[in-house]
């Protein structure tokens, strides 16, 4: 009986975000993944990340869509003034909490998830990532990471 429980769960998993081919012997058989159960989860992720891309779509304009969609990204170029650019790059710097790391290849991400307590001593940061920004990209006041990156204007 509990071993058919471990199948029976198993098997549930199947159709959840469980990666391990190590824990789980059906995601990791052989045989299932040589009939296709791989591909068809890949397929199944793709789908459902396609299908929340489609719900959200609306909340984004076109040329940000298509931006998306060509790179990737949604990557916008000077947001912010100058002046307040400068200061909310300097209050994020300043930031002493934890910062996650991810060294993938080359690429150094660095993270640092921001609850509503971590906000108090960053004022400038959580007004502009409230939700009366003009900009359905800052709709979350939940945590999140956030990337600095200031293009040059080309005279």
């Amino acid at each position: 009986m509990k071993k058919l429980l471990k199948m029976l769960y198993w098997f549930i998993l199947v159709f959840s975000w469980e990666k391990s081919f190590r824990k789980n012997p059906i995601i990791g058989n052989y045989w299932l993944n040589k009939a296709g159960l791989h591909v068809m989860r890949l397929m199944v992720a793709h789908g459902l990340f396609q299908f929340r891309l489609w719900l959200l779509s609306p909340l984004l304009a076109k040329t940000d869509r298509q931006a998306f969609k060509d790179t990737g990204l949604i990557l916008k170029h000077n947001f912010l003034p100058e002046a307040e650019f400068t200061a909310l790059k300097q209050e994020l710097t300043a930031y002493k909490g934890p910062i996650r790391e991810t060294l993938e290849g080359d690429t150094l991400t660095q993270r640092v998830f921001l609850t509503q307590e971590s906000l108090v001593p960053l004022p400038l940061f959580y007004q502009k990532s409230g939700t009366g920004s003009p900009d359905a990209l800052l709709l979350l006041k939940k945590p999140f990471a956030a990337v600095l990156h200031r293009k040059p204007e080309i005279p």
